[in-house]
């Protein structure tokens, strides 16, 4: 009851200092932040935001204006919405007085990247909840403690858990992304859930589903992301259209049978195989670095993650990679960093600790260091601590850059999304036992190295002193 007390005190507060509901145009959450579009920016005051108890700041990014909670966030969240009177994860109509910004291909490509995102985001848990079954069968099975044997009715159920999540995850990411384009999520469910039905994908595998004499491309929804998100939002145009044109007595019954019959098709022959070339367009620059140098590419990302962070723009980045991981099952760049993050964030903070000789900066780094390792929240290190002393930013992003090379170097990888907490290790046991002891090394020499580097730079007097 205290807790829904202090979430509807902060929620109300937050909404005061965004300029009111009627200054929202669209609110939405991720794991740790709120992120709100609106109509004024004027109206929003910075400065108190930056210092309201309860959060650890804002920031802008681009248009948006992100105020940092933490882990809490899905409870103030709804109490944002409850009180400001707003729809879950809906996009409230713009003002359509305001005149629309010319933009930029930049502009584009970054909307198409954040859109990528706010879908994904939102099927974490359910990615999460994936990697932690893998997590258990690698340390009670054969692989690990040989606890259970693989005809043990234990280790089938988890198996199949884990399996079952992975061939369902498109179905969850149509309903995130049917939220994200306002249109039906029971329908954009059924759209996927054909598709992943065992006749379609046995049918699409042979070449026995032609249409008009055309045979399409042998590509099915299994593991996919993108092509499930390019479906659902050329679904919502057609849904619109459909109910402009189809009259109010025979809407219920007929806009979905016909969303459906001219979607299929549509997915069958453009939208599955064209979003499967869309992913790999995407990933085309992290395959072309990984053609040159995979270590290369696991220093430089793990290095940039950080500032990444800093920025509110490390969903834009690290989905790139989760989407990798859905299509290869495993990836080696840049996750296995950021699963060994608290561990370096941690380590890096006692070192400050240690240090400086300010009281006020020793109990900052000790509550950043338990809401990285406990909580899972970096910013609080980030923003109280990093950027206000360039060195010790650069020091944080040293440590990532060489945990990430290390873990690259001895081929360790990630197998399923965890927290990003001391859970993490879980996404490094999902592969294996021996996946996780390769993962040791890098973790603790991230952790010596940016240990070594406070202990012999120190802390500057006059940051430590602010």
């Amino acid at each position: 009851m205290a807790k829904k007390k202090k979430y509807s005190e902060l929620a109300s507060k937050i909404l005061e200092l965004v300029g009111g509901p009627e200054n929202i145009i669209f609110c939405e959450h991720c794991i740790t932040r709120l992120r709100f579009n609106v109509k004024d920016k004027s109206l929003i005051n910075d400065k108190e935001l930056d210092e309201l108890e309860g959060t650890n700041g804002r920031l802008w990014v681009g248009d948006q204006l992100q105020v940092i909670i933490g882990t809490s966030v899905g409870g103030v969240y709804d109490e944002v919405c409850k009180q400001g009177k707003l729809e879950t994860s809906d996009e409230i109509k713009e003002n359509l007085d305001i005149p629309k910004e010319n933009k930029t291909v930049k502009d584009r490509l970054k909307g198409i990247v954040t859109t990528l995102t706010e879908c994904i985001v939102p099927a974490l848990g359910a990615m999460v909840a994936m990697g932690m079954f893998a997590a258990i069968v690698s340390v009670i099975g054969p692989t690990g403690l040989n606890v259970v044997s693989v005809e043990s009715g234990v280790y089938k159920l988890l198996v199949m858990a884990q399996d079952g999540i992975m061939y369902f995850i498109p179905v969850v990411i149509a309903y995130t992304a049917a939220r994200k384009f306002n249109c039906s999520p029971i329908f954009a469910i059924l759209l996927v859930c054909i598709q992943l039905s065992s006749e379609w994908t046995t049918a699409v595998g042979d070449g026995s589903l032609t249409m008009f004499g055309i045979e399409p491309l042998a590509h099915t929804l299994n593991g996919q992301i993108i092509p499930v998100i390019l479906q659902i939002w050329i679904m919502s145009y057609v849904e619109k259209g459909i109910n402009k044109i189809m009259p109010d007595n025979f809407k219920f019954i007929l806009v979905g049978v016909f969303e459906l019959l001219i979607m299929l098709p549509i997915a069958l022959f453009i939208l599955t195989p064209g979003g499967m070339q869309l992913g790999l367009l995407l990933a085309y620059p992290i395959t072309l670095l990984e053609s040159i140098s995979p270590v290369l590419v696991s220093l430089v990302a793990g290095g940039l993650y950080t500032l990444f962070v800093s920025v509110g723009m490390h969903s834009a980045l690290s989905g790139i990679f989760v989407m990798d991981l859905f299509t290869t099952g495993v990836t080696y760049a840049l996750l296995p960093s950021v699963f060994s993050q608290c561990w370096i964030f941690a380590a890096l903070n006692i070192a400050i600790r240690v240090k400086t000789k300010n009281k006020a900066l020793k109990e900052t780094a000790t509550e950043s260091t338990i809401a990285a390792v406990v909580g899972g929240v970096m910013e609080p290190s980030i923003y109280a601590i990093y950027m206000k002393n360039i060195k010790i930013m650069i020091i944080a992003c040293l440590g990532m850059a060489v945990t990430g090379a290390t873990h690259r170097i001895l081929g360790v990888g990630v197998y399923a999304l965890s927290a990003s907490n001391f859970l993490g290790i879980t996404a490094f046991l999902a592969g294996g036992m021996d996946n996780l002891l390769r993962a040791i090394p890098g973790i603790l020499i991230g952790c010596i190295v940016v240990f070594a580097a406070i202990m012999i730079l120190g802390v500057d007097k006059k940051e430590a002193t602010k």
